[in-house]
């Protein structure tokens, strides 16, 4: 029986997975599928989810690489049924954080 149950598998809950291996603790993940947001098209051309790492993921800063700036030019959001845009109306439920990112 595991000891702590974490439920999402996405940037967040893998490192809490990577903090409980390491501390020889027991766990088990329950998620739809390993990498959550962090995911490619199905030909692998293009990501679909979490594009970059903010102070926000302090916890999980030292798992991961910095790539090069993105520019705004290059911004768009993955949809669902995997096509793309660059202006989506759900960027406005979220309106601190997208002039942040801006």
């Amino acid at each position: 029986m595991p000891e702590t149950i974490i439920v999402g598998g996405g940037v967040s809950g893998l490192a809490c997975a990577r903090q409980l291996h390491d501390a020889g603790r027991s766990f088990l993940i329950v998620t739809e599928d390993i990498g959550g947001r962090v995911r490619a098209s199905a030909d692998g051309s293009s990501n679909l989810g979490a594009y970059y790492v903010t102070r926000d993921y302090e916890h999980v800063g030292k798992f991961v690489d910095r790539g090069r700036r993105i520019r705004r030019s290059e911004i768009q959001r993955g949809r669902r049924d995997g096509s793309f845009t660059r202006g989506d109306l759900q960027l406005l439920t979220h309106p601190i954080e997208t002039l942040r990112f801006l």
